[in-house]
């Protein structure tokens, strides 16, 4: 939408994913491996290649049962922005 092609093409738009300088939200911790952990530990899965197997209703079920526990230890659980760390 913000290159001259597009001119004429969108009559309204809104912004699906804000911008966030760390003050807004909290931070999480982690890379999102205890949600990975949990999931499979949930679901009983041994291979986190399994995890693309399950039908999205179960995954989601699954998500909505274990993300509780992790995002009250401050664990990262997705859904969120998160700050990108170069190194």
């Amino acid at each position: 939408m913000q290159i001259p092609a597009a001119d004429g093409l969108f009559h309204k738009a809104i912004i699906m994913s804000g911008v966030s300088d760390g003050t807004l939200l909290h931070v999480p911790q982690g890379n999102g491996r205890k949600i990975v952990e949990a999931l499979m530990a949930e679901l009983k899965f041994d291979k986190v290649e399994q995890l693309e197997t399950v039908p999205y209703y179960e995954l989601a079920q699954a998500y909505n049962k274990v993300s509780p526990d992790i995002t009250k230890d401050g664990g990262y659980v997705g859904n969120g922005p998160m700050a990108m760390i170069t190194t």
